[in-house]
């Protein structure tokens, strides 16, 4: 039961079985019962960066692309606010909620003709995850341009904490950024994530 639950994931399983009155234009079409501190975060952030999303250039950029986002953990504030704002902007979201694998999202990228995929990660799994994810995507040739987001570090054998990983992501050929308003927005207007194949 536990593993049917796992493959649901939750953002399907609170669409079908979530409490909350049916509201098509709420979160996971549903009116939330209680509002915890991370939607409310969730909600602050959506409306401090909307103005990115709304800019006519912005639009022109994202309107009608197919864009995978997933959750390399189980948090998944930052895809919440990416699904919502890139939608916004017009673009097309294959959402694949968290906890998955980079087998997954290769296997999603091409059968789902994404253009571009946007990777949260958060767990110090951010390297080891980018190569997995790079070696799947080689293996079913798939060439598209990645952008892994959150908190880029990598628990190391010698070390007592993670460690910053950007670099190492940059040489893989990955996006790293950090923070939805820095390098994403440069993504943004140069079109840089979209025109690389």
């Amino acid at each position: 039961m536990l593993y049917v639950l796992k493959a649901l994931g939750p953002a399907d399983f609170e669409a079908m079985f979530g409490a909350g009155k049916a509201d098509e234009n709420a979160p996971r079409g549903r009116q939330s019962v209680v509002s915890t501190d991370i939607y409310y975060l969730t909600r602050d952030y959506i409306n401090e960066h909307a103005h990115l999303f709304d800019k006519p250039g912005s639009r022109r950029i994202l309107k009608g692309r197919r864009i995978l986002i997933a959750s390399t953990d189980v948090h998944e504030h930052a895809i919440t606010i990416m699904d919502e704002l890139l939608t916004r902007a017009g673009a097309e979201i294959i959402n694949l909620g968290a906890e998955t694998g980079p087998d997954q999202i290769a296997r999603a990228a091409g059968a789902g003709e994404a253009e571009a995929i946007m990777i949260s990660t958060h767990n110090g799994m951010a390297l080891e995850y980018a190569r997995r994810l790079k070696a799947e995507l080689a293996r079913r040739k798939i060439d598209l341009a990645v952008v892994m987001g959150g908190i880029l570090n990598q628990k190391v054998e010698d070390r007592a904490l993670p460690v910053d990983v950007t670099p190492d992501l940059k040489e893989l050929g990955f996006y790293p950024s950090p923070r939805l308003e820095g390098r994403f927005r440069k993504l943004l207007e140069h079109d840089t994530i979209l025109k690389k194949k």
